[in-house]
């Protein structure tokens, strides 16, 4: 369903499984997809630059072969999928209206997830995510990049990440929470102002880079103590570059945790 600028509605109540691709994408007067049984795509799935529509509701979707590519619809506030378990491909979105992210079955992603260029979004949780990414393509894995009204996001039940970890300009991102990831390909933290919490207590290990740099209120002395926390596991295998952190801060222990006092 592509470039029908008079078109203002789908509805196919009846679909259930589409064998290729779904492809919705160039329609400028589209206010409304109804798709309220389909289950499966044999390939992707697309909603791309839409311009008039509000809402991706995808009540049965359990699973995608290739891809899921949400693009460049300014009004749409809400991507809906509550069943959608596996993506065999990559999860992208970007440059939506989006401020509700709602995918609390996800589970797995083959390739990658990209979460960049959503101006509107204020946080989103991914309950159920436990793996993303393959060793095909450690440049691309979890990146949360360029969304400037994001404040905090989880995905604490992800152990596993067979990529990169990117995380950039967020301006107002001040923590997130990736509490049981246990390795990574490589890591990049950068240029994210208000970031002062990451949670990645049970990061072991880092098999490439660890870049973390240019986040002026996250304590360089918490940086340094999750460099030591994995160096005293499996490692890091690669180059460590770290500056233009918070460096007038002193990390003391207060209970179980670590508190940074800064200057």
């Amino acid at each position: 369903v592509q470039e029908n600028e008079g078109l203002v509605g789908v509805a196919l109540p009846a679909l259930v499984e589409v064998g290729e691709r779904v492809d919705i994408q160039h329609n400028s007067g589209l206010q409304s997809v109804e798709l309220p049984l389909l289950a499966t795509t044999g390939g992707r799935l697309r909603v791309w630059d839409n311009d008039a529509l509000a809402m991706i509701d995808l009540p049965s979707l359990t699973s995608v072969q290739t891809l899921l590519d949400i693009r460049a619809n300014p009004a749409a506030a809400t991507l809906f999928a509550p069943k959608l378990t596996t993506v065999k491909g990559s999860v992208e979105i970007s440059s939506n209206g989006l401020t509700t992210l709602d995918l609390p079955a996800l589970t797995a992603v083959d390739t990658f997830f990209s979460l960049m260029n959503n101006e509107r979004i204020e946080w989103f949780s991914l309950p159920a995510l436990q793996t993303v990414g393959d060793d095909s393509n450690w440049d691309h894995g979890f990146e949360v990049k360029d969304n400037p009204s994001l404040t905090w996001f989880s995905a604490p039940a992800l152990t596993s990440l067979l990529a990169s970890l990117t995380i950039s300009a967020n301006d107002a991102l001040a923590w997130f929470d990736l509490s049981s990831l246990t390795l990574l390909r490589k890591l990049a933290i950068a240029s994210n102002p208000e970031l002062a919490s990451m949670l990645l207590m049970s990061l072991g290990e880092v098999s490439n880079s660890f870049y973390v740099a240019s986040n002026a209120k996250l304590a360089q002395c918490l940086v340094d103590l999750l460099i030591g926390q994995v160096q005293a596991s499996t490692g890091i295998l690669g180059s460590i570059t770290t500056s233009d952190n918070h460096e007038a801060c002193t990390c003391v222990l207060v209970g179980d945790g670590v508190v940074a006092d800064c200057q």
